[in-house]
Formats: structure tokens, sequence, C-alpha cells
């Protein structure tokens, strides 16, 4: 169970393998803290994830990245109208 999952961590974190981030870098973040809160019941590495249902999604709760007392609050699925 614990390799399956490693394994899929590494598949979903592979793709954002750059010197520099992305800008998708906190939505893959999220996608593996829902992944692993799915599977193994943790929402590792968030510090929580509400999964949520289909009248309201959920949300995920990251510490910002290089900062200890931030957070970063997001949605689990994508909110149509915001962009750039």
């Amino acid at each position: 169970m614990r390799r399956t999952l490693m394994f899929c961590l590494t598949l979903l974190m592979a793709p954002t393998a750059k010197a520099e981030p992305t800008r998708d870098v906190l939505w893959v973040a999220l996608q593996t803290c829902i992944l692993a809160k799915k599977t193994i019941g943790k929402p590792f590495p968030c510090l929580a994830v509400g999964l949520g249902n289909k009248d309201h999604p959920g949300t995920g709760v990251l510490r910002a990245p290089g900062q200890r007392t931030h957070t970063v609050v997001m949605p689990t699925d994508t909110v149509v109208g915001l962009g750039v």
C-alpha cells in the first residue's frame, strides 16, 4: 500500500520537476493531498483536506511555499470565472 502511494505521488510530481516552479505547482500539490486523503486517510503534504460533495466543493489547506506561518486555502475543484 505504501509503495503504491509513493508511486502515485511520484507520477503526480514528475511533470512539475523543473528548476523553477510553474503556475500549477499549488494545484499539483493539492491533487497529491487529495489522493493521499482518499487512499490512506491523511492529507499529506497538506494540513487539511475536506473532500466536499456534489453541492459544495471541498477545500484544501496548504502551508504557503517558503513560509512557516502562512497558509493557502484552495478549492478542490476548478472555479469557473477565475483566470488570468
